[in-house]
Formats: C-alpha cells, sequence, structure tokens
C-alpha cells in the first residue's frame, strides 16, 4: 500500500496543477461557447477497441468512457473535461520467473478511474474539425495486471480526432489513439507495462 501511494504522488501534482491553472480561464465559458459554437461539446460518450503492439505483450483493450467538458481555453482553442473510463483488457504477456526464464501468461481484468481529458482544435471547416486529443489518469483493477504487476495502473492515450457536428449540435468523434499502460515504478520486474494502438467513436451531446 505505501508502494502504491508514493508511486501515485507525482500523478496527484501533475493533475492538481492542471486543475489550478486552467480553472481561471473557465470562467467566461459562455463567452467561449458563442465565440467557436462548433465546439459546443460538453458530454461525450465513447468506445474504444486497441490491439497490442509489442510481441511479448499481446494485450487487447476495450474501453467506454465518459467525458464532461467543464472548461476552455480561448486563446489556446483548448477544450479541457474530467470523466471515467472504464475498460476490460485481456490476453498473453511474456516476461521473465523468478528463475530468469521467460514464461507466458495469460492476462484479462476490469478496471475503472478517473481521466482527465484535453482537446486542441486548431481546424475547423463548416461541420468538420480536426482535433489532437491527449489522456491520462488511473486504473484500479479487480486483479493484479497485467501478471505481475499491481490493482493500479496509469494510463495515457494520445492521438488525432476528427468531428462532424450535426445540425441539433449534437457530434461524431473518429479517433485513433496511442495508449501506454504501467504501474510507474520504472523498468522493473513490478512493472509489466504494454503499448497499444487502437480506434475510438464517441458521440458528442450539446444539453
Amino acid at each position: 500500500m505505501i508502494r502504491i501511494f508514493k508511486t501515485m504522488i507525482p500523478f496527484q501534482i501533475i493533475l492538481f496543477l492542471c486543475l489550478t491553472v486552467l480553472s481561471p480561464a473557465y470562467a467566461d465559458t459562455e463567452k467561449s461557447e458563442k465565440q467557436l459554437p462548433e465546439l459546443k461539446e460538453p458530454f461525450e460518450l465513447g468506445v474504444e477497441y486497441l490491439w497490442p503492439t509489442s510481441l511479448d505483450r499481446r494485450i487487447q483493450t476495450t474501453a467506454v468512457n465518459v467525458l464532461w467538458r467543464y472548461g476552455y481555453y480561448n486563446d489556446l482553442l483548448v477544450s479541457v473535461y474530467s470523466g471515467l473510463t472504464m475498460n476490460y483488457a485481456w490476453g498473453n504477456s511474456i516476461r521473465k520467473d523468478l528463475n530468469g526464464w521467460e514464461t507466458e501468461y495469460s492476462n484479462s481484468a476490469f478496471g475503472i478511474g478517473p481521466l482527465l481529458h484535453f482537446r486542441w482544435v486548431p481546424v475547423s471547416l463548416d461541420n468538420l474539425t480536426f482535433s489532437m486529443d491527449a489522456n491520462g489518469g488511473f486504473i484500479f483493477h479487480n486483479k493484479e495486471f497485467p501478471a505481475g504487476g499491481d490493482l493500479y495502473n496509469f494510463i495515457w492515450r494520445i492521438g488525432p480526432s476528427i468531428q462532424y457536428t450535426l445540425e441539433d449540435k449534437n457530434a461524431l468523434i473518429f479517433g485513433f489513439r496511442l495508449m501506454h499502460v504501467s504501474n510507474g515504478q520504472g523498468a522493473t520486474r513490478d512493472n509489466p507495462a504494454y503499448n497499444a494502438a487502437g480506434i475510438g467513436l464517441h458521440v458528442s451531446r450539446h444539453f
């Protein structure tokens, strides 16, 4: 438990600083939305599928993300969301056992945790917008995951997105993502980190 707490401290500090620094920019949200109506997307529900990118970590991931936009950085064209991610991951991984032999392990786990999401929209063309998305958070699993890991992991995702806005201000967002999952304990046996790439579809709704 102490090891988990120490590992989470840097992420907690970064998250606190992000929220503290960005909060003043959100006071005039109504003005920002009037200037850029195409960015009205305060609530999103989406699904993602990510496939493994390395032979020794053949782990697939499906994710359901719930995001709520609570602020907009007008000068930088950046929206900030808070949310929740729910993941199910499964597959095989290869790592050395206590005797130094490479052994294949089976992995599967369900996880859930908070998420902080950033979206930069440099290009808007009528109903189409092109953005770069990035998010980070931590997930608590129902078992140690991957094999030899812990009950928690940090998760980072980044990639481009294309958004199509409908006439009723709802929108469809299609994106490509690169993902890194790690428990933050460095390049050790206790950190069976893995990478993945995938696609996702989000539905955005303005209330």
